[in-house]
């Protein structure tokens, strides 16, 4: 069987069990977000002289997109048992990467020849938040296409509502074209004739002034 979650360690000389353990050394973050991991010793620190102590310094990978605090962590001789927790967090930088696996590595510095050399390593995979460019081009093209359909929608509207008065503009055009004939012209008939004379002008021979 094989753990995942287990801290990748290299070692002089060899061992079966890993001598500096990080609970949990694989981890999932989500941009903006942090989490802990405990490191721990798992035999007391033994130097040929004292004082006596053991420190280890992570780096990052990528230190744009994982953080990790503190960076040093240190035990003197009689600290050994204790463990300690490093805050892991992943950087949100607002642009789009993808997602990423950065690692967080450290060598142990010591006098002691138990410990010294031993590389610790946690893997810690982001989850990207940020847009790709096609994903903010397509919502582009989305909000583009509602706002033509929108205008689209307003003109015929507006060209539906002026269809629906221009029988009554005809029927006003057509009312007013009578009324101003009526008041330009006279009405001369002879029997069922009719004809419009200017105002103030005789009606031909034959024909009466209509009244």
């Amino acid at each position: 069987m094989v753990l995942l979650i287990s801290t990748i360690l290299n070692a002089a000389p060899a061992s079966a069990l890993p001598k500096i353990s990080s609970t949990p050394s694989i981890i999932s973050l989500q941009e903006g977000n942090s989490t802990s991991t405990s490191i721990a010793l798992d035999e007391p620190i033994i130097c040929p002289t004292s004082p006596c102590q053991l420190s280890l310094t992570f780096t990052s990978s990528d230190a744009t997109l994982v953080s990790v605090t503190p960076s040093t962590l240190t035990w003197l001789d009689t600290e050994w048992n204790q463990t300690r927790t490093l805050t892991i967090s992943a950087i949100a930088d607002r642009t789009y990467k993808g997602n990423q696996r950065i690692s967080l590595s450290a060598t142990a510095v010591s006098a002691s020849e138990y410990y010294s050399g031993f590389q610790v390593s946690i893997s810690v995979s982001t989850i990207e938040i940020d847009r790709s460019p096609a994903e903010i081009a397509a919502e582009a093209a989305r909000v583009a296409a509602e706002a033509d359909a929108a205008k689209k929608a307003k003109e015929q509207k507006e060209l539906t509502e002026l269809l629906s008065v221009i029988p009554s503009i005809a029927g006003l055009a057509l009312n007013l074209g009578d009324l101003t004939n009526s008041l330009l012209t006279t009405k001369c008939v002879k029997g069922k004739t009719v004809k419009n004379v200017k105002k103030g002008a005789k009606c031909p021979k034959g024909y009466v002034k209509k009244k």
